[in-house]
């Protein structure tokens, strides 16, 4: 008939609502057939991912839909909670936000070291601080050391990684003679 899906059932909320209409935020693969009454036939419906319309499995912890499907932004293209975001709804709006501290390095985060403390090579916003260098991989943790022949200095109250006396910074961050 006029079906636009048939899920089997006679339940609405679950991407074919009682009427065999195709619901908000979900597609289905509907298999035309005879005609037969609704609820009959066994559709399958799932939630569009990227629509930014957050239905059925995406509501579950883990999930998400952010609108889009670009990957590194926290909600995956295959609307999946990415290593190192958390995903909340804020002021209205869903929005998906790096962990500062998690020790999982992700997108906007310049370091990750696991902590938010201040004078380690990764500041608590998770940037690396003067003179530190800091390596890792996408969804590990950070590791930040002051590099030889440079020393931690304590300066206006912070520690800093600084060139010795006699040596000056480069522009691309080396102590040069």
């Amino acid at each position: 008939g006029n079906e636009q899906c048939d899920d089997g059932n006679n339940v609405d909320g679950d991407g074919c609502s009682a009427a065999c209409v195709i619901e908000a935020g979900y597609d289905c693969v509907h298999f035309p057939v005879p005609t037969f009454p609704c609820g009959a036939l066994g559709d399958f419906c799932s939630p569009r991912c990227g629509d930014g319309l957050r239905v059925g499995y995406e509501l579950t912890e883990g999930y998400c839909d952010d609108g889009n499907l670009d990957a590194r932004d926290g909600c995956s293209s295959r609307c999946t909670v990415e290593i190192g975001f958390r995903c909340e709804i804020v002021d209205e709006v869903y929005t998906c936000t790096a962990v500062c501290g998690d020790g999982l390095l992700s997108y906007g985060e310049a370091c990750d070291d696991g902590n938010l403390n201040n004078d380690d090579g990764c500041s608590a916003s998770c940037q690396i601080e003067i003179g530190f260098w800091c390596y890792g991989t996408w969804g590990g943790m950070s590791y930040c050391t002051c590099p030889s022949p440079r020393s931690v200095e304590v300066i206006g109250g912070s520690k800093v990684c600084v060139c010795p006396p006699g040596y000056h910074e480069t522009e691309d961050g080396r102590c040069d003679y």
